[in-house]
């Protein structure tokens, strides 16, 4: 759920501290990752909480960058390719280009290309942006790899709860675990383009935060995954699920 201008991110010219590449990634179904070249991580920070426009930065004052390692404790995981060429899509066949391996490794057969701006989606295109910002969770994960433009993905960080806002632009590859809270939206440039990788038919169906989805079996998953506390009433329905 993307799409970009070709000017990168506000915050990839911030002064926060260098950024490097993520650590191998270590929860279950990611431990055979292997790891692309990254030669910019993307940035994250802390959320601010304010009623302003979402498509702002949002920084905190003073800014609370949020390392690659932190990250990866989320089962977030984030690399830099460039895009080098490919703004108009990723050609399947090019073996040496970095994405395509990474879709290989982790089983991705299927791919398309969303374009989120006024153009691109047309009479729908508020609709879609209120739904995107929205907290919600899908049952797969969501990998994304962009072409244009640039925006702003946010994941609910555990256990504190408090909103980590990751900046995406052209040549950033990210995947979000099924399970975590999340939400996106554009930045004031309004537009983004991005390469979506699925394995079979994607479950993109955003269920959104509630005491139900806290019981999901995959939101549960997710959090013995990353080590979180689950409460025993969810860990209970939990349980029963994975069970059948």
């Amino acid at each position: 759920m993307i799409s970009h201008n070709l000017a990168p991110s506000p915050l990839h010219s911030t002064t926060f501290p260098p950024t490097l590449p993520s650590p191998s990634y270590s929860l279950a179904h990611h431990r055979k990752a292997k790891r692309p070249r990254s030669e910019n991580a993307m940035h994250a920070y802390y959320f601010d909480n304010l009623p302003t426009d979402q498509r702002l930065p949002h920084i905190t004052d003073p800014a609370r960058p949020v390392s690659p390692e932190t990250l990866a404790k989320l089962g977030v995981l984030s690399w830099h390719v460039p895009v080098d060429g490919h703004e108009s899509g990723v050609d399947e066949s090019d073996d040496e280009f970095e994405v395509n391996r990474v879709a290989k490794e982790r089983g991705y057969k299927n791919r398309d290309v969303i374009n989120v701006s006024r153009e691109g989606m047309g009479a729908v295109y508020e609709e879609k942006i209120r739904g995107f910002f929205e907290e919600h969770m899908h049952e797969d994960e969501e990998i994304r790899y962009i072409l244009s433009g640039s925006g702003f993905f946010d994941a609910r960080e555990m256990p504190t709860d408090a909103w980590i806002r990751i900046v995406v632009a052209p040549g950033d590859l990210l995947v979000l675990p099924a399970g975590i809270y999340h939400r996106f939206t554009l930045d004031t440039k309004d537009q983004i383009r991005a390469l979506r990788l699925f394995k079979d038919e994607p479950k993109w169906i955003p269920h959104a935060r509630s005491g139900a989805t806290d019981a999901n079996v995959h939101r549960v998953g997710y959090l013995r995954d990353i080590g979180a506390e689950i409460s025993p009433a969810v860990g209970a329905v939990g349980a029963w699920c994975l069970d059948g």
